[in-house]
């Protein structure tokens, strides 16, 4: 009987008819995100990390609008340095902690903002998959 285990499902590959697509709409999302909010154009972890070396060269090529509407734990977050936030963020999430944990500092930035834009992400492609994308509009 299987009545005492817990059991976690691959929820995504369960709802989804098309779920071998998931993964690569979200990450499609997620550098089209980074590319728009540097201005630049990358594709993935290794051409960001080849640009940016810490957190203070990514603040600082970081577009303004979004570097002050990046928040990460509260409302207060956009008078913290985008160090501080990354930081705080990190030791606040433990399901992020132990990703971040000795990466290099651009490594630990995509983290956390994946975190962030994924989970807009994820929802929008959720709601549009189920065709449920109207009620989007009730949330905003």
């Amino acid at each position: 009987s299987y009545r005492h285990y817990f059991l976690i499902l691959p929820i995504h590959e369960i709802a989804f008819e098309n779920s071998d697509n998931y993964r690569e709409v979200l990450d499609l999302f997620f550098w089209r995100f980074i590319s728009n909010a540097f201005n630049s154009d990358f594709k993935n972890n290794d051409e960001f990390c080849a640009r940016y070396k810490n957190i203070e060269e990514i603040e600082h090529d970081l577009n303004d609008f979004v570097r002050e509407r990046l928040l990460f734990s509260d409302l207060d977050d956009n008078k913290l340095s985008l160090r501080e936030r990354v930081e705080r963020h990190t030791k606040e999430q433990t399901n992020i902690s132990s990703l971040a944990v000795n990466r290099p500092e651009p490594i630990s930035f995509l983290i956390a903002v994946y975190s962030y834009v994924g989970q807009i992400a994820e929802i929008l492609y959720t709601c549009f998959e189920n065709k449920s994308l109207h009620q989007i509009q009730c949330i905003i």
